[in-house]
């Protein structure tokens, strides 16, 4: 019993400065001129992607970004490479489709 209390302290102290290394995904509306209307696009940037160093990061483009999960696997998969030291930093773009077969 009196050491559940230092493993509780512990435990407590460790969760409250873990740090979150995951990315953050925003999504944005703009103008289509090939289409004429607002389209929604979803941005997912990096933990480690500074503004400053933009010009040298790689846009990912990820189609049919309207389905979460499948834009959140591609940002997720490049984002363990690249933690991994195996892809470049880059930039992970989805892509709102609203009529697949004509957009395509």
């Amino acid at each position: 019993m009196k050491l559940l209390a230092p493993v509780w302290m512990l435990f407590a102290c460790l969760s409250v400065s873990a740090q979150d290394y995951s990315g953050t995904t925003t999504s944005h509306k703009m103008v289509s001129d090939a289409f004429g209307k607002e389209r929604t696009i979803d941005v997912y940037t990096p933990f480690a992607y500074n503004e400053l160093a933009s010009d040298s990061a790689i846009v990912i483009y990820v189609f049919d970004g309207q389905f979460d999960a499948l834009f959140d696997m591609a940002s997720a998969t490049a984002d363990y490479l690249y933690a991994v030291g195996e892809f470049p930093l880059f930039i992970a773009v989805g892509i709102h489709t609203e009529n697949r077969p004509r957009e395509f």
